[in-house]
This record gives C-alpha cells, structure tokens and sequence, in this order.
C-alpha cells in the first residue's frame, strides 16, 4: 500500500502548533481562521509574502496554505522563494478560487504538498489536507521502510525532474480524481516501463543503468506538456497523467509520441543499446474506478526480451487492448 495512504490513517494533533494562512483577500483569511481554530492550532492570517517571512524569522509554521494568486506575486513564484531559502520547510499547501485542473496540476508539478479549491471550502476539507501533508511530510523526514526505499537513480531523477515519488503518489491520484468527478471531465492515464533498465544494471553495473536512468529523464522533461503530471510507481515504471482534452484517439497519439521522445541510443562500452520504453494506458471516467486501480489493470507489459525483440516499431504498434484501453510495444536490441 502506498506511504501516502498509510499516514492518512494516524492523525496528528494540531493543539498549539503554528499554521500560517497567506492570502490577500482579507474575508477569506477570516474564514479560514474560523474554520481552523476548532482544531486547537495557533493560526497567523497573514496579508502577503512579506508578512510569511517576518513570522519565519520568529518561529517556523508547521503547515503554511498559500494562495495561488496572491498580488503582487503569484503563489507559485513565493513558494519557490521559500524553498530555495528554507531547506527544511514545511508542508504548504495551495489555495486556489481556480477551479480549472491545469491550476491543480501546476500545483503538483511545482512541489505543493496538496491543492485545495476556495469555493464551498468546508473545516474538514481543509483539516484533512493538513493531515495528509504534516503525515507526509512527516514520512519523508523520517524515512520510508527498507524495503520501499527508491533507489540511488530512481531517488536523483525525481529531484532532478520534480517527477512526484512513490509516497506520494496515492494522495496524488485522490486529488485528480476528486478534481475530474467535480468537473465531470475524463482523465488519460500511460504507465511508461523502461524494461531496460534492470537488464542494463545486471548486465553492466549501477553507474551505466543510472546513465540510461538519467537519459530517459532529460527526455521525460522534455516531452511533458503542462497539463500533465509524472509521478513514480516502481523504480522503472512511471504514470503519467492527461487531465484535459483526453479521448481514445488523442491518448492513443500521445503514447505513440511519448514513445518516441523517450527512444534513444546508449552507448555502453563496445555495445550501443536501443532503449525503447513500453507503454500502456487507459481513460478514467467521471465516478469512474480509483486511478491505482485503473492502472493495476491495464493490459500487462511484455514479459520477456523475445516478445519485445518482435514488436515492430511502426504506427501499427498503437493498438486498442479493449474499448478504452492502448498499449505500445518496444523493442530492444544489444
């Protein structure tokens, strides 16, 4: 189960611990601090960027919700001030009177820990992101089990690419899928494998699989549009998630062209290997099952090199699975 799910489950107390609001519509500010003093939380209703970084001086928040267009300065712009400045903040999470997905989406990508619309916000709303954040948050300082540890290339590519990690990635899910159910608005969903990956680390050692690693992510970077958000499931496996302008026709061309973007020619010693991902996807629709569940049912990867040796590479190789399902096949040579 995934990390982020798990810490929803413990609540943490509030009582006494600091939570900076910061929005330049003073009413809303008001509302805010009214629904949150029921938790026993300090709360500080703060007017702009400047007045957040007065009370970091003094005394850090332990959760910060953050406007997204806060005047003079657009959230997103101060969020990343902070972070550059403050290594170990805390959780923030956005506010938005937006009530489009690409604000969302622009939320996830940037490094919010959460996204919470303006419109009809209700305290248990609000409380249960602070939840989720402070208990990620709190899950990443501390660290996740052995076992769900990503690896060294796994762990530099999502910080290099701000692909979103494998704790994080359930709440994720829950937010789009909330999103998309409120605008009736379907959702594309890829998960991109890159099966070379372990061939090339037991072939020739960790240094080489994490150039094929780094490769592959410089072109991920490249290729992904706006309105669409990359996160991790496995080491090697990524989903990548369409959330608007998402039919069979457009998903199916947007794996063709995200397979090609993401090919590419590894030199490795006196050996030169082809690295082509699989692809597999499929479109949730509103009220539609859970995306963790879609993508556990997606049709499966090829399962050995003999069946990617023998896919050919051509525009017949995007094919539906079932009625809303397409897959690309990849093919490997050494």
């Amino acid at each position: 189960m995934n990390a982020s799910i798990i810490a929803q489950s413990n609540e943490i107390d509030f009582h006494n611990r600091l939570i900076a609001i910061v929005d330049d519509d003073e009413i809303f500010r008001s509302y805010i601090t009214i629904l949150l003093m029921q938790t026993g939380a300090r709360i500080r209703a703060l007017a702009c960027s400047d007045e957040l970084l007065e009370l970091i001086e003094r005394e850090m928040p332990c959760c910060i919700i953050l406007d997204h267009r806060l005047a003079p300065e657009n959230g997103i712009y101060v969020f990343k001030r902070l972070r550059a400045r403050y290594p170990d903040l805390p959780p923030v999470i956005m506010l938005s009177a937006d009530e489009s997905q690409t604000t969302a989406v622009k939320a996830f990508r940037n490094g919010f820990d959460d996204y919470l619309q303006k419109r009809n916000l209700q305290s248990g709303e609000i409380e249960q992101a602070i939840q989720r954040a402070l208990a990620n948050h709190q899950t990443s300082r501390c660290g996740a089990p052995a076992h769900d540890t990503p690896k060294f290339s796994s762990a530099r590519m999502d910080l290099i690419n701000n692909i979103i990690p494998c704790e994080e990635i359930g709440n994720i899910f829950m937010q789009v899928e909330e999103i998309a159910d409120r605008n009736a608005r379907d959702v594309g969903a890829l998960v991109i494998r890159l099966s070379q990956w372990e061939q090339i680390l037991f072939r020739f050692g960790k240094k080489s699989a994490d150039d094929a690693m780094t490769h592959f992510a410089d072109r991920l970077k490249a290729a992904l549009l706006p309105n669409e958000i990359c996160g991790r499931l496995t080491d090697n496996t990524l989903c990548c998630i369409l959330v608007s302008d998402v039919d069979a026709a457009h998903l199916r061309l947007r794996a063709e062209a995200l397979q090609s973007a993401l090919s590419f020619t590894l030199p490795i010693y006196s050996v030169r290997y082809e690295v082509t991902p699989e692809i597999v996807g499929t479109i949730r629709s509103p009220g539609g099952k859970d995306l963790a569940d879609v993508f556990r049912q997606l049709p499966p990867f090829a399962r050995n090199d003999d069946d990617r040796r023998s896919a050919p590479k051509t525009q017949e190789n995007v094919i539906p699975a079932e009625r809303h399902h397409v897959s690309v096949s990849s093919g490997f040579r050494g």
